[in-house]
């Protein structure tokens, strides 16, 4: 939550913040992740100092987490600069996690229900993938005769198919995700200037890694002026039920 989030300005000076109908949009985020949240697991939030979502984050990330029920504990971690791209704030947020730790990194700046792979299954690690036409996604392609859901390759911005990330992302370890990102960290920005978690992925498979693709059961931009409103007229019909408490 550490950019600029200069496709909203026009609704609000901290994207993560701004509400739609009865929440803000980190708390819709959470909301797509509360199927696969359990007990004893971690929630950090990445937001940068002066910023409304920092200002506000500190008490309102623990109480949309209880409002929701996420059997979950959270912080926020703060940064005094601008990342340079997702990749790097996600490198903060990674760093506070215990070693044994499996990450999940996610794109606060959308709702998406996924589902999580069974840790009885061989991974390394995983991408959420949905249908998408976006110019702005990660694109993902599946090697043949390495299974239906094991990815070959990720293409950044570019598409060779339909399928794309939906801006989740999973390691089965910590070390993979940081030895990942610091791979992809070495090479330059990847576009206009910023870094993205999919190279991370990229440099994992070059290496060997099993990376596998799950399902996305619903996503919902959120990132947009367009998205916003699409999801609020999706709400719609919903408008007459009794508030979240």
């Amino acid at each position: 939550m550490a950019g600029k989030g200069t496709r909203t300005l026009n609704r609000g000076q901290s994207k993560p913040v701004i509400v739609i109908r009865d929440r803000p949009i980190f708390a819709w985020c959470l909301a797509g992740l509360a199927s696969q949240v359990q007990i004893g697991d971690h929630i950090v939030a990445v937001t940068r100092k002066g910023t409304i979502a920092d200002e506000v984050m500190g008490v309102s990330l623990p109480l949309w987490t209880g409002r929701l029920g996420l059997k979950a504990s959270a912080e926020v971690v703060r940064v005094d600069y601008l990342p340079a791209g997702p990749a790097q704030t996600a490198a903060v947020g990674i760093a506070v996690a215990p070693e044994s730790s499996c990450i999940v990194v996610v794109n606060p700046d959308q709702m998406c229900i996924f589902e999580m792979p069974s840790f009885q299954e061989h991974w390394d690690a995983f991408l959420a993938v949905a249908y998408t036409d976006s110019s702005s996604a990660s694109y993902v392609e599946f090697g043949e005769g390495q299974g239906e859901r094991q990815i070959s390759r990720i293409w950044e911005k570019v598409s060779p198919g339909p399928l794309g990330s939906a801006g989740v992302y999973g390691f089965r370890r910590k070390a993979d995700a940081e030895a990942g990102l610091a791979l992809a960290f070495s090479g330059g920005p990847h576009h206009q200037g910023e870094y993205f978690v999919g190279p991370a992925v990229s440099e994992m498979i070059h290496r060997g890694a099993r990376v596998i693709a799950v399902p996305t059961r619903a996503k919902f931009d959120l990132g947009t002026e367009r998205g916003i409103d699409a999801f609020a007229e999706s709400l719609e019909p919903m408008c007459g039920l009794p508030q979240l408490s």
